[in-house]
């Protein structure tokens, strides 16, 4: 039995169609999540609107233009997100702000030309977000930040700490009981 070879110009116009067929797959599949997206963000900006005469009462409500917000670090939130897990992996050990930041910096793909950015980042950012980890008790300071004005910080992850998801199972476990 013999076999018959596919003519090239057949195969490249079927690896095109299947190429193009792909592709407009995965635009279906964007759209649908961008959809979803979209349904979401109007919800919350209604809520958020039912919430502004509660919260302030006394002033009138002023519709701001919008702003193109939270696109440092390719979204909102994943700048902690991404010191919570390295800090949460390294544990039980812990890590120092230099060592923490250079992570950062190649997990995001920063570009920093000099010490000074680098020292901005750290001071500002990730010592930010370190702070507000520290404020909810999910990390804690090594260092003795009062004593020696420029040391370097040294944290580590708190074992035991519950996300919000957790907290919610547990007060649902709670309430059933």
């Amino acid at each position: 039995m013999s076999r018959e070879r596919t003519p090239p110009d057949l195969k490249w116009l079927l690896n095109e169609r299947a190429a193009v067929a792909g592709e407009l797959a995965s635009i279906e599949a964007e759209v649908k999540r961008l959809s979803l997206r979209k349904e979401h963000l109007l919800r919350v900006q209604t809520a958020l609107g039912d919430v502004y005469p509660q919260v302030a009462p006394t002033f009138p409500f002023v519709d701001a233009p919008p702003v193109k917000a939270n696109t440092r670090y390719g979204g909102r939130g994943n700048l902690i997100n991404l010191v919570r897990a390295t800090l949460r992996a390294a544990h039980p050990s812990a890590l120092d702000t230099v060592l923490l930041t250079e992570q950062l910096v190649q997990a995001f793909g920063i570009l920093l030309g000099s010490n000074a950015e680098r020292k901005r980042f750290r001071q500002n950012s990730v010592l930010g977000a370190l702070r507000k980890l520290h404020a909810r008790g999910e990390v804690e300071r090594l260092h003795d930040f009062q004593g020696v004005p420029h040391m370097v910080g040294v944290w580590r992850w708190k074992p035991g700490t519950l996300s919000l998801a957790q907290l919610a199972t547990q007060a649902q476990a709670y309430e059933a009981s």
